[in-house]
Parts: structure tokens; C-alpha cells; sequence
């Protein structure tokens, strides 16, 4: 098993064939079946009562009175994230190819939210209504807190990962529970909870706008790379799969930037040809 440390992308030069980073891209579905893109520029919606402005105060769509708690949507494509601030203050980061279904306003004795994909959460605490998120066969309840979700469907594991506070995992089929306290990560595989001490950074870092790599390996580096530049990945038949990736770049970077150098490492190589990043063997 080798590890790589990838050094700073800034100091590498542009290729022929390169892609911007992802941004602030996303759409608000609302429950009466308005769908609006959301401004590029701003990146934050907040939900109120009445409407929906951005957080300068910019007015984005007026509510319909009569479906207060139903579903609205906002989904990020490949490329984009974004953030919302929910009825009830709670804030939400959505990083790309994700979705959040949340009501209008919430009532009754919980906050239930539906989350696709990843997304960081700050919830205001209310003893009154537990919050909760819902996804790929997991709840997560919490009171108030901070804390990571980790539900794409192509990762094999749906990790939790605890910032502040405290919450409880539970598998929607196996109905196993397990609690998190702060530094702690639930690794959920085939409905049975692992429970990890975890430098959280590696996986809140790109709420900050950073890819922050500590021994993960190859294939979960490329996987996070094609959602931010929306590209496909494609693995020569002897690529080094075996290798652990190491350092942080900013998400600002080019994607040429980062490929070059992660290949400065003299360890793997990739073609790139506009819409699929090959990787290869050194040498190969």
C-alpha cells in the first residue's frame, strides 16, 4: 500500500484540455411544481414564511399559502453546490450532485428533511422538535448540532460524521442505533454501523471549499474530483488503485492543476480529454 502526497496545485501550469471548478449552481423545485435556477452569484437562499430571498435580501419567489408543508426540492447538478437556511434557521450545505427535500415550514414534533448525496448541516437546537434527516437507509436525529452526511449512491458506505453536539444513526431497515459524539464518524455497510474516531476535517473540507485527502484511496479521490468538474473517470487496466492520497487542494484550482499534480507524485498519470480523465500507471 503506498501512499502519495499531492503537492500544491497552484504552482502548476495550464494544459490544453482543462475544465473550471465547479460553483454556485443549483434549482429550487417548489411543492406547487414552480421550479427557479438559482443566481450563480449569491450561493445561499434563505426560506421564509412568505417567500424566498437570497441572504442580501434579494426576494427569489414568493411561497403559495396552501402547501406550507409540503416537499420543496434544491438540487445541485455535477459541478455546483450551494446553501440553504431552512424555516427554522437550520443551515444546510449541499456539495455537487446533491438534493434536499424540506417542507415550507415545520410543524408538528420533528423536523424531517429527505438529503441525497452530501451535505453539512448546522442545526438550531429546539428540544421541541427533534431534527431529522433522512437518507439512503438512515435517519439521523439530532436536537441541535453540526455534522457531515455522506450518501452518494456510488460510494459503497454512507458515513456520519460528527462535528459539535450530539446524534443518533439508526438503519431504517436493520434498526440498528448507534450515537455519535464529536470527532466520531458512522461508516453504515449492508445496515450494520462502524463507529470511527476520524479527523473530521477530511470530510468537511469541502465546505470550506477544499479537497482534504489523509490515506484515502484512489478510486474515492476520483469519485470526488468527477462530481466537482463533472467529468467521467475510466481506469486503465493496471492502474494503481492500491495507492492512498494524501494533501489538500483548494477546489478553486483547475482541473488540470490537480491532475498535474497528483501526477508530479511520479506514482499515477492521466489523459484527459475534455470529458474523461484516464488514469493510468506511471509509464504505462
Amino acid at each position: 500500500m503506498h501512499r502519495v502526497e499531492i503537492p500544491d496545485a497552484e504552482q502548476v501550469s495550464p494544459v490544453l484540455h482543462d475544465l473550471d471548478p465547479g460553483g454556485n449552481r443549483a434549482t429550487l423545485t417548489l411543492a406547487d411544481g414552480r421550479t427557479v435556477v438559482l443566481n450563480e452569484d449569491q450561493g445561499s437562499i434563505v426560506m421564509g414564511s412568505d417567500g424566498v430571498t437570497y441572504t442580501d435580501g434579494t426576494i427569489v419567489v414568493g411561497l403559495s399559502a396552501d402547501v406550507g408543508e409540503r416537499l420543496n426540492v434544491i438540487q445541485t447538478p455535477r459541478g455546483g453546490q450551494y446553501r440553504i437556511v431552512l424555516p427554522d434557521g437550520t443551515k444546510v450545505w449541499l456539495n455537487a450532485a446533491s438534493s434536499l427535500r424540506y417542507p415550507g415550514q415545520f410543524v408538528g414534533k420533528e423536523r424531517r428533511v429527505e438529503l441525497d448525496g452530501e451535505g453539512y448541516f448546522e442545526v438550531v437546537k429546539n428540544a421541541k422538535q427533534k431534527f431529522k434527516v433522512v437518507c439512503r437507509g438512515q435517519e439521523v436525529e439530532v436536537l441541535g448540532t453540526q455534522f457531515n452526511i455522506n450518501a452518494y449512491t456510488d460510494e459503497p458506505h454512507v458515513k456520519t460524521t460528527l462535528v459539535e453536539g450530539r446524534v443518533r444513526v439508526a438503519s431504517l431497515e436493520s434498526k440498528e442505533i448507534a450515537q455519535l459524539f464529536p470527532g466520531q464518524q458512522s461508516v453504515l455497510t449492508k445496515n450494520v454501523f462502524e463507529i470511527d474516531q476520524v479527523d473530521v476535517s477530511t470530510s468537511i473540507g469541502w465546505k470550506d471549499n477544499d479537497f482534504i485527502f489523509k490515506g484515502q484511496d484512489l478510486r474515492t479521490t476520483m469519485r470526488q474530483l468527477a462530481r466537482w468538474y463533472d467529468v467521467e473517470v475510466r481506469y486503465a487496466p493496471n492502474a494503481p488503485l492500491h495507492l492512498k492520497i494524501g494533501g489538500l487542494v483548494s477546489r478553486n484550482n483547475r482541473l488540470s492543476s490537480v491532475l498535474k499534480a497528483m501526477a508530479s507524485t511520479n506514482s499515477v498519470q492521466f489523459d484527459f480529454d475534455g470529458k474523461t480523465i484516464l488514469v493510468k500507471p506511471v509509464n504505462n
